[in-house]
């Protein structure tokens, strides 16, 4: 490939900046990324926005009975963040419980369980679980996790203790249930304050501390304010007295403060935490920018340098260029330029001078030696065109003789031979000729010698292979009708292998079905002697049952004794005892009325299974009656079918037979014409011989005979 060094320089330059080039890519694409990462973390904080609202609505419909706001912030943010989210199936699942709550009270915690899967899945598919700023990553976590389980636990607490209050009893488990509930929600509220610490720790500038701390800190006392209501009323709900007089009232109000809290909390952290977002955008934009212009700047200033630097060097070689074409067309004159120069290019000028000076003395040396081979070359025009005019009379003397000894040839005449001598270099021309003429002629003699030879064979031949053609048709007329017969006698013996085929198939068939019935009634005896173990397993099944009913009874009895001993308190206990005392007794009298129904059944299935054997026996016995039958027209149909399978093997052998006659027939006839189609061009070819004329020594016999 051919480049001009402007190109090969610009080539070199773009080579070198390849890895430039490509770690700008890669760095493009990296801050590319990273920027579509954090909007995606947008896209979920927004939608997050729309359904906080939402749950924060849930839990007062659910505490305290308000009607739900409308759908259409909800609504709108899935239709735009479901695809990119992946949240289409749970936000489905969601809106459709949250449409039924106007129409169907009590769903609200089934709405609020499907709307917390929501969040998980957004929280996932925005890819805010992975944010990879310590700051933002902990502001995350305060708005995915950690408000939205102390807004979800101190409703439950609420729930929780407004439904004791209308117990008649407090079981210990409720009472723990609660204790439980109040540690979880403290639990929560210092889990959401380490997340603040942590941010706050990992916020280089302070601003999420300036954003977040005043409202961390106004929920965190919220939250002590109302698990010391909390504690109250569990107080209260412990005494029964006070119970039925607690007032929830306070409760109500410190649980409204902490929903207030958690909310202005969550959407303070959601704003600081777009602004994280938005901060970290701008940050890797003007870093992809800066990037961006240093790497054209690195870019035009290697194009730069390299331009000026081919531009001297084609400067250079253009002059050293002219100079070459000046020496070129022999001006010897010439000064060659840039010899001054102490760089390569002025080392190419002086080696152009030193060649341009040895040009000058080689063209002089040519041009003495020129001059000397004219003088030679005059010399043998003229040697040579004497010798040419001798070798031209050589010439036209053999070109002469040899045409007449051709022409006397193509008429026949074999006995001519050059006689008048060459000269050397010819000679052996004319010896070849006259050689060849010998040669011809003995051979044509032997040609004709041996034509007469073939015309008396092939008349024998001819008439041998006639009477051959006569004795081949009768004896294929005599195979032809050996077939037929032979075809009719094989139809015969191939209907009779059929039938018989036929009776060993149905044969078969009933061998199949009594085996088939004996493989039944076996099967009929096995499953009846499987009812006779099973009813004798139900027999002793329900001695045990009524053992468990003599065992029972005895108890209900030494219950009913101890009842009496102890006076009115066990009086209900005695009724019990005399309970199930009666109920012992039935089920022993209803085991026993079983125990007998299963040994009749038992009696029965026996008289069964003896009638089956019996008829297995019989069924056993005509199989093998059938089975003998099989076997002997199984070996008549396996008889009938080899005789059918050599007739017909016979068969084929014959009408091969009777094609390979035909076929020699066929032979034996183009063999007689071959032979008559030989004569002929043997007397053809002698009609020729006798247009030659022969030299006593290679005349044909008959031709020296005749003469």
């Amino acid at each position: 490939m051919s480049l001009s060094i402007r190109l090969k320089l610009l080539t070199i330059v773009a080579l070198l900046l390849l890895p430039i080039a490509l770690l700008a890519f890669l760095f493009v694409e990296q801050s590319r990324k990273d920027i579509l990462f954090a909007r995606k973390e947008v896209a979920g904080t927004a939608y997050l926005g729309a359904l906080w609202s939402d749950f924060t609505a849930l839990q007062r419909a659910a505490s305290e009975g308000v009607s739900m706001p409308p759908l259409g912030r909800v609504q709108e943010a899935a239709a735009t963040h479901d695809d990119t989210l992946g949240t289409g199936e749970l936000s489905r699942k969601y809106l459709a419980l949250r449409r039924s709550i106007t129409t169907a009270k009590g769903r609200e915690d089934d709405a609020i369980t499907a709307l917390k899967q929501l969040v998980a899945k957004a929280g996932d598919g925005s890819n805010l679980i992975l944010d990879p700023d310590l700051d933002s990553y902990y502001v995350m976590d305060l708005v995915l996790m950690k408000l939205p389980d102390v807004a979800d636990r101190a409703s439950g607490l609420f729930d929780t203790v407004a439904a004791q209050t209308k117990m008649a009893e407090l079981p210990e488990s409720e009472r723990l249930k609660l204790f439980a509930g109040i540690g979880g929600l403290t639990g929560a509220s210092e889990a959401a304050t380490a997340s603040l610490a942590s941010a706050v720790a990992a916020s280089a500038d302070g601003s999420v501390a300036k954003a977040l701390s005043a409202q961390g800190q106004k929920l965190t006392r919220d939250v002590a304010a109302y698990v010391a209501a909390l504690q109250s009323a569990a107080e209260a709900l412990a005494d029964p007295a006070r119970r039925a007089a607690l007032d929830l009232a306070p409760l109500s109000s410190a649980h409204g403060a902490v929903q207030a809290a958690t909310d202005g909390y969550w959407r303070a952290a959601a704003t600081d935490l777009n602004r994280l977002l938005a901060t970290r955008i701008d940050g890797f934009q003007a870093r992809l920018w800066t990037m961006l212009g240093i790497a054209g700047a690195i870019v035009l200033l290697a194009f730069g340098v390299s331009a000026y630097f081919s531009r001297s060097i084609i400067v250079s070689i253009r002059r050293l260029d002219a100079n070459i074409h000046r020496i070129a067309d022999d001006d010897g004159d010439a000064r060659v330029e840039g010899q001054e120069a102490r760089d390569e290019i002025g080392q190419i000028a002086r080696a152009v001078d030193y060649l341009q000076r040895r040009t000058v003395e080689k063209l002089e040396a040519a041009s003495a030696q020129r001059a000397e081979q004219r003088r030679i070359a005059d010399a043998e025009r003229v040697r040579a065109e004497a010798e040419r005019a001798e070798a031209q009379r050589q010439q036209a003397l053999v070109v002469q003789n040899l045409a007449d000894g051709l022409s006397r040839l193509s008429g026949g005449d074999l006995a001519f031979r050059i006689a008048t001598p060459f000269a050397p270099d010819y000679e052996q021309l004319r010896a070849d000729f006259n050689l060849a003429m010998d040669n011809l002629a003995r051979a044509l003699g032997t040609v004709a010698e041996g034509m007469s030879a073939v015309r008396n064979d092939t008349g024998e031949i001819s008439g041998a292979a006639d009477d051959l053609s006569r004795r081949t048709e009768q004896q294929a007329a005599s195979l032809e009708e050996t077939a037929a017969a032979l075809d009719q006698i094989t139809a015969t013996v191939k209907k009779t292998a059929e039938g018989a085929a036929h009776a060993r198939d149905a044969v078969e068939a009933a061998r199949r079905d009594a085996e088939d019935g004996t493989r039944v009634v076996g099967e009929a005896v096995g499953a009846m002697s499987d009812m006779a173990r099973f009813a004798q397993q139900i027999s002793q099944i329900i001695g045990v049952i009524d053992e468990i009913a003599f065992q029972t009874n005895l108890l209900a009895l030494n219950a009913g004794v101890e009842a009496a001993r102890a006076g009115d308190a066990g009086k209900g206990f005695a009724v019990v005892a005399t309970e199930v005392r009666a109920l012992a007794q039935r089920s022993a009298e209803a085991a026993r009325e079983i125990k007998g129904l299963i040994s009749a059944s038992t009696a029965q299935v026996g008289r069964g299974v003896d009638l089956v054997g019996e008829t297995g026996k019989v069924l056993e016995r005509i199989a093998g009656r059938i089975v003998e039958v099989a076997h002997t027209v199984r070996e008549i149909a396996a008889s009938a079918h080899e005789q059918a399978t050599g007739l017909a093997e016979v068969n084929n052998a014959v009408n091969q037979m009777d094609q390979v006659t035909q076929q020699n027939a066929a032979m034996v006839e183009e063999s007689t014409a071959a032979s008559r189609s030989l004569s002929q061009r043997a007397a053809d070819v002698a009609a020729l011989m006798a247009r030659f004329t022969f030299a006593d020594k290679a005349r044909p016999p008959q031709q020296r005979r005749a003469a």
